[in-house]
């Protein structure tokens, strides 16, 4: 039989006597401990405190929770908290303030202020569902306002966290300013914010926007935010920039959705204006939707002419249930717009809606590397380019019977760049621009005139045609052709054609000419096929 082991137990004030002098300095015998604690114990005996755990229920850990301060309504315990995150006061020594544990029904009667004008950095998280609605009803306070330096962290899926509001503004004395809204300013304006929605079925906001970020500097990032605006009064859902203040340099947007249950205004409106440039924006992902009847999906409008947006990956977008002519997407003034792939599809039978319409006289880089609208859209109304790129505008640059695209660009390539006009069965003048040149070059024009329907007598009937342009000296006009018809459309004569090479500096028109003259019996008709293409190109 093995032999069995001695277990020996002491009381307490044996093991501290063990341990020596009572277990504490100062101890003796048994006695109650005095004198400085040591180890996990600050303070002196009888009364040590933990080291690094306070004793406050709403500061655990250096971390606050709003839940456990004081206040009615949610936007006094949340502005207390985070005034403790932001300043490290009260015990906070991590700077967050944590709303995970606040109830999923709240009321917010204030403005929320995440951050504050000195840029003291935050973090504020949200809980993974909430329905947080506003009663602001002054008209320039928003739910939440965020200032630069902070992070507003949410991990909730589509639709779960939602920041709604129960007033309507009637004047700019009323209402809600926005449910978000940043403050944009210039110098240090980065900026943090995912996880949560913002949604307002009837009730307008007093700026027109939801979801409103006036301005951001360098790879400032929002994801996975929801808007949800079905309010008609409203401009649009997202509205970012168009404001003195600058949003640029890699901005980012992930997983963004917003959209207009066909009642509301613009999805995603993007401005620029003045000295608020917006430059370098990315945009990973997204689903911008359902405008009402009128307006696009995407506004893009840039009165400074430097504005540069990527579209990364697959953008979706579903239109208008009662608009079948308004282009989806509407683009002014930018320097650069590039859709990776694009994917748009009509909500309405029987649309003509142009996927992309740029405005005329823009100085536009439009790239989309791929374009499918699952069928919905015909193939002539893909993209319609109004801009200095375009061969005549307005044009339309056409996909396959599908209605899908493999590439569409404007921009300027080491290739040749062909421009075109193709019309037939014309009878009557003309003055078309074949082009706007976008780099000086050395181009060749091109033009074939034939007939396509002849006259009973001909008399003094023909076309003439002539080329145009503007040289670095001066305006010039190519030799004129004259094609005289005949009673037939066959003859074998019947055509006539001219190359010009052609000198033309940057942002010159190259254009063509025609002058019909009737035939004396019945109506006759040509049509008229031109190209230009760029033969060098100096940049």
């Amino acid at each position: 039989m093995a032999a069995s082991a001695a277990i020996s137990l002491a009381c307490p004030q044996a093991a501290a006597q063990a341990v020596g002098g009572g277990g504490v300095p100062g101890g003796g015998g048994g006695g109650a401990p005095t004198g400085a604690a040591g180890g996990s114990l600050s303070g002196t005996y009888p009364n040590p405190t933990i080291v690094g755990t306070t004793v406050s229920p709403k500061i655990v850990n250096g971390v606050s929770y709003s839940s456990q301060y004081t206040g009615s309504t949610l936007d006094v315990r949340v502005n207390a908290c985070i005034a403790d995150a932001e300043t490290l006061a009260n015990g906070n020594t991590s700077g967050i303030c944590d709303s995970t544990g606040e109830a999923s029904t709240q009321t917010i009667a204030a403005q929320i202020n995440v951050g504050d004008s000195a840029g003291d950095p935050v973090t504020w998280k949200l809980p993974a569902k909430c329905s947080w609605q506003s009663s602001i009803n002054n008209g320039t306070s928003s739910a939440i306002f965020q200032y630069a330096t902070s992070n507003i962290e949410g991990n909730a899926a589509e639709y779960q966290c939602v920041i709604g509001a129960t007033t309507n503004s009637t004047s700019g004395s009323t209402g809600i300013y926005a449910l978000y809204a940043n403050n944009g300013t210039n110098g240090s304006g980065y900026y943090r914010a995912s996880g949560f929605t913002v949604e307002t079925n009837t009730n307008k906001m007093a700026s027109g926007f939801a979801f409103y970020i006036k301005g951001a500097y360098d790879n400032s990032v929002w994801s996975d935010i929801e808007v949800a605006d079905t309010t008609a009064a409203d401009t649009a859902g997202l509205r970012i920039g168009g404001t003195t203040y600058q949003t640029c340099c890699s901005t980012a947007f992930y997983n963004v959705t917003s959209n207009s249950s066909y009642t509301g205004p613009i999805p995603l409106d993007i401005e620029a204006t003045g000295t608020g440039y917006t430059q370098g924006l990315r945009f990973m992902g997204g689903s911008f939707d359902h405008p009402k009847a009128g307006q696009p999906i995407i506004k893009i409008n840039d009165g400074t002419n430097v504005m540069s947006v990527r579209f990364v990956g697959t953008i979706y977008e579903e239109g208008s249930n009662a608009d079948t002519t308004t282009a989806f997407n509407q683009i002014t003034g930018t320097e650069l717009v590039q859709f990776d792939t694009l994917v748009a599809v009509a909500e309405t039978g029987g649309s003509t809606a142009s996927i992309v319409s740029v405005a005329s006289g823009a100085s536009n880089i439009l790239n989309i590397g791929s374009y499918s609208s699952n069928g919905t859209l015909p193939s002539h109304t893909v993209v319609s380019d109004s801009s200095n790129w375009c061969s005549n505008a307005p044009c339309l640059t056409l996909t396959n019977g599908s209605g899908t695209m493999n590439q569409y660009t404007n921009s300027v390539a080491p290739v040749p760049a062909v421009a075109s006009a193709n019309l037939t069965a014309q009878s009557g003048s003309l003055f078309n621009t074949l082009i706007y040149t976008n780099s000086a070059s050395l181009y060749r024009v091109s033009v074939y005139v034939d007939e396509s329907a002849g006259c009973t007598t001909v008399g003094s009937g023909k076309v003439t045609v002539a080329i145009s342009w503007t040289d670095g000296t001066a305006a010039r006009t190519g030799a004129t052709i004259t094609l005289t018809p005949g009673t037939a459309d066959t003859g074998a004569g019947s055509f006539q054609s001219q190359t010009l090479f052609v000198w033309v500096p940057a942002s010159e028109q190259i254009n063509y000419t025609t002058g019909y003259t009737a035939c004396t019996t019945g109506t006759w008709t040509y049509d008229l096929h031109a190209s230009v293409e760029a033969v060098s190109l100096q940049y």
